[in-house]
């Protein structure tokens, strides 16, 4: 992950150098004329890599063509007649009625405006561009509506030059695991080179004059004789390594040559990898006269590379069993979020092979022996990553005998969701009569670890509030002598993880509550499922835009004018777990002038639409479409905790699971996850995802569960 992290960062710092660059490509002075109508454009066009670029909505709409825009997907929809163009913002493949195209340039988007080649749409619908360099001119001619196009025809694709493979051989000298790969000395040239080995290489190895037998890149030894055929790309597409032979006991030995008994002398590489029948290493001064020994040799020179000895059979030292005294984590806090580093110790046995693993998600982590008996290992929480009641098991091995796992009492919580800012009082843009106001900001901590109040602050004009009152849900403060004017209010907050939400808003006091001289709402007494809350406001400036609160339940309720009155309705229907007592209700009108103005109507509201208790999925739908994320959302009991598993399968048979995670239902029952980015590594969208939600009681059994599929 450390890999990934940087990478990202140095895209980011490409991004941040190049940009300002590419900006400097803005052409003064160009204009655009289309069927002789000069363009008229929201902003300056801009050239990149020499070609010009337009606002799209300028172009299409120019074009006489219906344009589309889908955020989430970052693209660029256009239709003209019968064609239709799709291109994506940062990408340089577009389509024409589905068939792939190739641009000189891909969609931007700069200063907040999306700019598209100008060409290419022009062509697309059947239209020619011309330049006129003298006057920096494009002269754009496109037949009228009705009359058939033909689209740009797709590139062909080169067809590859055939390539002959290379043939090379010599001596083998080194064996490289990763990347695989060997390094021989050429023969005639002396020279090393490296053979790169893939995964369809064919490798045969055998003793000199015998038939040649499939084998492996661990198999090889340094001395072998290899032959080699080279692809195009340096990869080899065969290896034949043969070697010689001898089998006989030793007469005599030395450090650089053994004396057969048959008389042979072979002389010893210096370098000469000597092992027993159990392929341990053997000293030279170790070999007994009379021990049985196979010789490998270099055919071309004989000098031996290898030699196997089989020696007399010692009895094995008894063996104590090791000991895993104490596994556990050295951090202050069990409760980690992504990027943070998770200390981890085990205090076992000395000498031995320690391996710790995090629940099931990543096992078998490798350990370092620190001190004698002192075993220590770093884990990188990787972004995003969300789970909770992770046991921590310690694994020791020493000498070959493994020691009885232990798990520690500590369960680790990973928590990557930051929380969320869910409200404000007053609001945005507000306009309040009075100077004395209380202000707040309510929180939710999203599924995650709870909020942990002592983080929670509040700046108003830049000055810190030492008495605010902080819970786990909001923070609150009464303001008193506000000046009349605009005010700032900045609000922090952080959950028992570390991770942070931030808040900065501005409001007005001391003037607008005079545009609203009546307010009134219609509940008589505990509003139930389906029924109708109505909201009436009156205004000394109609003409303008009315929204009204209902407490923290629900914002932004949109409210309509009645004719040409000086009155504005709007209305909510109560629905399925929807809960409020006591709650304020808040009338927010802007003049058509602009400023705003808000009041509270006296008289509260009660809402009980009753809990959901069933567990239910209600996004996204079952068998729709996935997107470039994925946030899945639900009902429960309140308060119950929801384990939720995204697993993929494409191409028939390759599956994984995509993410997992535990969110808790809110009081009124609605649960939801982070948005989880729906692509497979480097594969892209998978062709098929499953969304389980699993309800967990206290001992974590499985009390309920929901399952819906998305298709790519």
């Amino acid at each position: 992950m450390r890999g990934r992290t940087t990478a990202v960062r140095w895209l980011v710092l490409l991004a941040t150098v190049a940009l300002p660059l590419l900006l400097q490509g803005v052409a003064l002075g160009q204009s655009v004329v289309i069927n002789g109508v000069p363009l008229i454009t929201s902003r300056t066009p801009v050239t990149m890599g020499g070609s010009m670029l337009l606002p799209m909505r300028d172009v299409f709409e120019a074009l006489e063509s219906e344009v589309k825009w889908f955020a989430n997907e970052q693209k660029v929809m256009a239709i003209r007649g019968q064609t239709t163009v799709e291109l994506w913002i940062g990408r340089t493949t577009a389509t024409i009625n589905g068939i792939p195209m190739n641009l000189p340039v891909a969609p931007q988007m700069i200063n907040g405006s999306t700019y598209v080649p100008l060409r290419f749409p022009a062509e697309a619908f059947g239209g020619t561009v011309e330049w006129q360099a003298a006057t920096r001119t494009a002269l754009i001619t496109i037949p009228p509506l009705g009359e058939p196009v033909t689209p740009p025809t797709p590139p062909t694709p080169p067809t590859p030059p055939v390539v002959e493979p290379v043939r090379v051989e010599g001596t083998l000298v080194q064996v490289i695991a990763v990347p695989p790969s060997i390094v021989i000395t050429v023969s005639g040239t002396g020279l090393a080179q490296a053979i790169p080995i893939g995964p369809t290489t064919l490798l045969t190895r055998h003793a000199d004059g015998q038939d040649a037998a499939a084998t492996t890149l661990s198999e090889a030894q340094p001395g072998d004789y290899a032959q080699a055929v080279l692809a195009a790309n340096g990869v080899a597409q065969s290896v034949d390594l043969t070697y010689g032979e001898v089998q006989s006991t030793v007469a005599g030995i030395s450090d650089n040559s053994i004396l057969l008994k048959n008389n042979q002398l072979y002389q010893l590489s210096p370098t000469v990898r000597v092992v027993d029948q159990n392929n341990k290493t053997v000293a030279l001064s170790a070999i007994p006269t009379g021990a049985p020994v196979v010789l490998r040799y270099q055919p071309s020179s004989r000098v031996v590379f290898s030699m196997t000895v089989t020696m007399q059979a010692q009895p094995p030292p008894p063996q104590t069993k090791p000991q895993i005294i104490v596994v556990g984590v050295l951090n202050d806090s069990p409760i980690v979020k992504g990027g943070d580093v998770l200390q981890l110790q085990l205090q076992g046995t000395p000498n031995g092979v320690a391996k710790v693993s995090l629940g099931n998600a990543f096992r078998d982590l490798a350990m370092a022996e620190v001190d004698a008996g002192i075993y220590q290992a770093e884990f990188m929480v990787p972004p995003n990553l969300n789970a909770t009641n992770l046991a921590l098991t310690g694994n020791l091995t020493v000498n070959g005998v493994r020691a009885t796992s232990v798990i520690s009492p500590t369960r680790i919580t990973i928590d990557s969701t930051p929380p969320t800012i869910t409200g404000v009082a007053p609001g945005e843009g507000e306009v309040v009569g009075a100077r004395d106001t209380v202000i707040e900001a309510t929180f939710d901590a999203g599924g995650g670890t709870p909020i942990n109040p002592a983080s929670a602050t509040m700046e108003i004009e830049g000055v810190a509030v030492d008495n605010a009152t902080a819970t786990a849900d909001k923070i609150t403060f009464q303001a008193r002598n506000l000046p009349r004017r605009q005010i700032t209010v900045r609000v922090t907050v952080a959950d028992m993880a570390g991770n942070i939400a931030e808040k900065i808003w501005s409001f007005t006091t001391g003037a607008g509550t005079t545009m609203i001289f009546a307010l009134s709402h219609d509940a008589q007494g505990v509003l139930g499922l389906d029924d109708v809350l109505t909201v009436t406001l009156r205004t000394r400036a109609p003409g303008g835009r009315a929204t009204f609160d209902i407490g923290d339940l629900r914002k932004q309720l949109p409210m309509q004018r009645v004719g040409d009155t000086d009155t504005y309705q709007g209305s909510y229907t109560v629905q399925a777990g929807d809960q409020a007592a006591n709650a304020q209700v808040t009338v927010h009108y802007w003049s058509p002038a602009g400023p705003g103005a808000s009041a509270h109507i006296a008289n509260r509201v009660d809402i009980n639409a009753g809990l959901p208790t069933a567990l239910d999925i209600t996004q996204p739908a079952d068998n729709s479409q996935v997107g470039d994320t994925i946030t899945v959302q639900g009902v429960a009991a309140p308060g119950a905790r929801v384990r939720v598993t995204i697993t993929y399968r494409m191409l028939g048979v390759v599956q994984g699971q995509l993410w997992q995670g535990t969110v808790v239902a809110a009081p009124n029952g609605e649960w939801t996850t982070q948005a989880v980015d729906s692509r497979v590594g480097l594969f892209g969208k998978a062709n098929e995802y499953t969304l389980t939600a699993e309800q967990l009681d206290a001992g974590n059994n499985v009390v309920a569960t929901k399952a819906i599929k998305l298709h790519k």
